[in-house]
Parts: C-alpha cells; structure tokens; sequence
C-alpha cells in the first residue's frame, strides 16, 4: 500500500485563546494493483487557553495633541488583559463626563483587546489637560496618560 499524507493547519488568534481550524489529512492508496483515490478529511477545532494576565495598556494615540478651539478630536487607547480589562478614563485625574460634544466609548477589537476612544466634536478650553486610560481587572491596574493641549480665542458655546 502506497500512502502520502498531507496536513493543513490555521491558526487564528482571537483574545486570549488560539483556535485551530480545518485540519486536513489526505490519503491516496493503491488496493489489489488497482489505482484509487480515497481523501479522507478531518476537521478539528481545539483552545488553548492562556492563563490569568493582568491589563497591560499597548497603545494611546490622540489624533491631535494639539488642538484649536472648535476643533474636532480624539484619544484612543488599545488595552490588553485576561480577563478582558474594563476602560475608564479621567481628565486631570478626576473621572471624565460626558456631555453633549464628548462621547467615551469601548469594543473588543479583532485579536480580543479593549479598544477605548474618546471623542470631542467641538474642542473647548475645558477639554485641555491630562488624559488618563485606566485599564482593569481583577489581577490589577495599568495606566496610560496622554495630554491635549488647546489654544485659541475662548469662544461662546451655548453648550458649557
């Protein structure tokens, strides 16, 4: 009997874990001098789970550190952690508030880190200082600052 094997293997990382997907073996054989192909396919899927981490902040990127009165921006910030960590923010060490003009929000993004933004549709003096992202989880704290400075004339909004 005349046999070759051929093995496929994927590989995806997706939060914390790597899956495994289609694993293919192949056989092609001769029986009583007679040419046949038989395939045989095997599909498995397996986790690897990796153990406890506690959060470790990998990015903080603001679209403009510095930035102009009625100006439009954002701060964002790329957290790892397992369990997933939560993302809050501060400004100048006191919890951030939303308003009308300052959305803070999270997802998970593909390879299962907290993507974290803030978002400030119209700049005012008031948003200038430290930003801080803090990521958590029941293994611990990491922290990120990242400043906005803002210049400018001061102007009248209805919204403060």
């Amino acid at each position: 009997m005349n046999s070759s094997a051929r093995h496929m293997l994927n590989l995806y990382q997706i939060s914390h874990y790597i899956e495994l997907h289609a694993i293919s073996i192949s056989v092609s054989s001769m029986i009583h001098d007679v040419p046949m192909h038989a395939y045989l396919c095997i599909t498995a899927r397996a986790r690897l789970v990796f153990p406890d981490a506690r959060p470790l902040i990998l990015d903080v990127y603001s679209q403009n550190p510095f930035s102009q009165q009625g100006d439009r921006t954002s701060i964002r910030c790329l957290a790892s952690g397992n369990p997933t960590p939560e993302v809050t923010w501060l400004l100048d060490d006191q919890p951030l508030r939303e308003r009308s003009h300052i959305s803070v929000g999270s997802f998970i993004g593909k390879t299962g880190d907290v993507i974290s933004y803030v978002n400030i549709s119209k700049v005012t003096l008031l948003e200038g200082g430290d930003y801080t992202c803090v990521a958590t989880n029941r293994l611990g704290r990491a922290e990120n600052v990242s400043r906005l400075n803002v210049y400018g004339k001061e102007k009248n909004n209805d919204y403060m």
